[in-house]
């Protein structure tokens, strides 16, 4: 918009189809102006490291939050069929620890459903492929989001990572190291930081594991994520693809009714 409006600002002082010689300093101006405007556009947004700490500051101060999305997997071995399934999650939180997740596996794979709430001091989990309730009192809850990650494709610990910061949860979005600057680009309409690194799993002996290229899509507004893509993992055969693409729809610092949770 802004290179169009620098385009008719020029065509103006041209006049109707007449070429009419623009003053040295406005010439050079305008033309400052359209250079600035192509490289907001298409450049680097900045250091890709301090976009992410910015993130994570803006989730783990917030007062509420929600979101609905969707986790596509694909996976393929050699020559074998690519596998492709769509699972949803929404998730609703109030500050310091009303939580309501669920996560709703592909209907064409099984009708299945992971729910995780928390409202007072004990989180609770639901299962309905073992149609087993659990309860977390204070200290344990973090073991409610960690037991959840295989079944809804770490979706327990993605968001929610951000949300309890203090909690100690591992997810793409604590473990990410970053490569370079981000870039910007528009998704779905809204302008967004592309961050791209690599998940590095680094335990204390100086061990790295589950590493696999990552790319995180956050909002330029709100600094809230949209698109995760976690990539095949590094080492793996030729043909082979193991990726899971996150979309989500954000919304920070809404209300909701206590029964909400």
């Amino acid at each position: 918009m802004r290179a169009r409006r620098v385009t008719l600002m020029i065509q103006g002082l041209r006049g109707n189809g007449q070429r009419r010689r623009l003053p040295a300093a406005v010439a050079v101006a305008l033309g400052l102006l359209a250079c600035a405007v192509v490289v907001a556009a298409t450049g680097p947004a900045g250091d890709g490291a301090e976009l992410l700490r910015r993130m994570r500051a803006t989730y783990a101060g917030m007062a509420s939050y929600s979101d609905s999305g969707t986790v596509t997997t694909e996976y393929r071995a050699g020559g074998s069929p690519l596998i492709t399934e769509r699972h949803s999650f929404e998730t609703y939180y109030q500050a310091p620890r009303n939580l309501y997740f669920e996560f709703r596996k592909d209907p064409k794979v099984a009708s299945e459903r992971y729910v995780i709430w928390g409202a007072g001091e004990a989180f609770h989990s639901w299962w309905s492929a073992t149609q087993t309730h659990s309860v977390y009192p204070p200290g344990s809850g973090a073991t409610a989001f960690a037991l959840g990650v295989q079944p809804t494709v770490g979706s327990t610990i993605r968001i929610p990572s951000l949300l309890f910061a203090k909690a100690g949860l591992h997810s793409v979005l604590t473990d990410f190291s970053v490569d370079g600057p981000a870039a910007t680009e528009q998704l779905a309409g809204r302008a967004c930081y592309r961050i791209s690194g690599e998940e590095r799993l680094a335990y204390g002996t100086g061990a790295v594991t589950g590493v696999r290229p990552l790319s995180v899509w956050v909002d330029a507004e709100t600094l809230l994520v949209r698109r995760i893509v976690e990539d095949t993992p590094a080492g793996r055969g030729g043909g082979d693809v193991d990726r899971i693409t996150v979309v989500l729809e954000p919304t920070a610092n809404s209300s909701w009714p206590a029964s909400r949770f």
